[in-house]
């Protein structure tokens, strides 16, 4: 595997060349050709020369759209640092990781701009008209075109979900997503004449990746900011041969919806546990489409991926991409054996540089030459990886260890439910009991006896739910992940 390129801007370029009226990108019936977008991109780098340059922090937060890549882009050709924000961050959020980043300019949407306390030497540029703040579409109009490409090692800021404490920035350099694209293209065999579509904010890394490995491979990306099945499958009816990037959930609303599979090149899941019921849901709806489901975060890219549509062993997170070394350790980072589960890390040329102005987070996470994960899990005498849980959700319950995907898995199974997610409430006498909160697909409802003899078939006592909690919904990220701190909030507040 090659690289083309240390920097996602020249094979942009070269793509401009290539095919300068090929569509870079659509969005809504808007399109934007690979030359319209190096114009553009060329345009916005030249504004940015104007004021600080290279090295200065450019903040991106907003919806996603066309604008959103050209000002992404911009800033890279310019030597400049994207930034990337959650526009639905609490004003409190923003203003924080506003004042580590210190930024001169803030592209984004006007109603989450005018929240942000004016400061002297900050310009705010919004992509909407109006009166009171400087419009995109003027800036960018008043601006030449820059022919000068600045080089810069890091790619981009991103940040993980705000949702749990204070937000983390992890860096990511050129070099680190060139590798993972490479690796995308190997593994799952992207064309230049693919579409792709992957559902969800370009503030939740996976489709600002996805946005940018379009663009690199000389695509075609589908702008969906908010998922809706029949929305997708209308795209896909039009142009066909589109890949998708998608969460479980999606995967449902998807196998209930109108979709032609014929349509459908690849489908691609992550962000959260695709049991092994609903693969085989996914195998007969999609017939003869290509199924995959990769394991990966914001800060290793892609670790280990399966070929759903072609895997037997469907409880597997499959083998590790090229290049990547998985080891199994236990709490003092000894190898543990075959089959044990323990804390996972890894070593990879895809995994980020560090977390932004925090040293001592960055020292946690890497330990000579490896990145520990913060996930639990084991390899088979085969190397296929198995999951166990987040150590970050982990119920420690009787001093006995309960992973709550593991349990969610089991619920799953069950056709009844719609939904599940299970953690752990204080309990006086166990130090945290296991409580399960689920949603149920119709009018049918198990008792909380029934549903914990259910789970005594697959698993150990101390795991089972002691407390069953019916909903009639969940709370969504915008990557279609179950919001786990929010839901758990709200249900400690009716539990206690």
């Amino acid at each position: 595997m090659q690289m083309k390129s240390w920097n996602v801007m020249d094979a942009i370029i070269q793509q401009a060349k290539k095919s300068p009226d090929k569509i870079a990108i659509c969005e809504r019936g808007k399109t934007c050709t690979y030359a319209d977008l190096l114009h553009q991109v060329r345009k916005v780098s030249c504004g940015l020369k104007k004021n600080k340059g290279v090295n200065d922090r450019v903040v991106i937060m907003s919806n996603n759209c066309i604008e959103y890549a050209e000002v992404f882009l911009g800033a890279i050709y310019a030597g400049c640092i994207p930034v990337v924000l959650d526009p639905k961050w609490s004003q409190k959020e923003m203003i924080q990781v506003l004042d580590n980043n210190n930024p001169s300019l803030l592209f984004g949407d006007k109603y989450k701009l005018m929240k942000i306390p004016d400061k002297t030497m900050q310009t705010k540029i919004s992509f909407q008209e109006d009166k009171d703040i400087t419009s995109y579409s003027t800036w960018v109009a008043s601006q030449k075109e820059d022919t000068v490409m600045e080089t810069n090692e890091m790619l981009f800021i991103g940040y993980t979900s705000g949702t749990t404490g204070k937000p983390k920035g992890f860096m990511r350099s050129h070099q680190s997503w060139i590798k993972s694209f490479e690796s995308g293209i190997d593994i799952f065999r992207f064309k230049e004449n693919d579409h792709f579509i992957a559902p969800g904010s370009f503030a939740h890394s996976l489709s600002l990746f996805v946005l940018i490995q379009s663009l690199y491979l000389g695509g075609t990306f589908h702008v969906v900011s908010k998922f809706n099945a029949e929305k997708v499958a209308a795209i896909c009816n039009q142009y066909k041969e589109v890949i998708l990037f998608v969460v479980p959930t999606m995967i449902q609303s998807l196998i209930e919806s109108t979709i032609n599979e014929a349509d459908i090149k690849g489908l691609i899941s992550s962000g959260s546990k695709w049991t092994a019921a609903m693969k085989k849901q996914a195998i007969k709806r999609f017939g003869k489409t290509k199924l995959f489901e990769f394991y990966g975060t914001s800060e290793a890219s892609y670790i280990s991926y399966l070929t759903v549509s072609e895997e037997t062993d469907l409880h597997s997170a499959g083998k590790p991409f090229p290049g990547v070394e998985i080891s199994v350790c236990n709490e003092n980072g000894w190898e543990r054996d075959r089959g044990e589960v323990g804390q996972l890390k890894i070593k990879s040329e895809m995994v980020f540089t560090g977390y932004d102005h925090m040293p001592e987070e960055t020292k946690a996470v890497f330990h000579d030459g490896w990145l520990l994960l913060g996930d639990y899990g084991y390899l088979d005498e085969n190397n296929k990886l198995y999951l166990s849980g987040r150590k970050k959700n982990m119920i420690i319950t009787g001093g006995l260890n309960v992973f709550p995907e593991e349990v969610e898995t089991v619920l799953k199974q069950l056709s009844e439910i719609k939904e599940s997610m299970v953690f752990g409430i204080s309990d006086m006498h166990w130090g945290e009991r296991v409580v399960a909160v689920v949603s149920w697909k119709g009018e049918r409802k198990l008792s909380s006896v029934s549903l914990r003899k259910y789970c005594s078939e697959f698993l150990a006592t101390y795991k089972i739910p002691k407390k069953v909690v019916t909903v009639d919904s969940f709370v969504y990220t915008g990557g279609g992940k179950v919001a786990r701190k929010v839901m758990e909030d709200r249900i400690k507040d009716v539990l206690t």
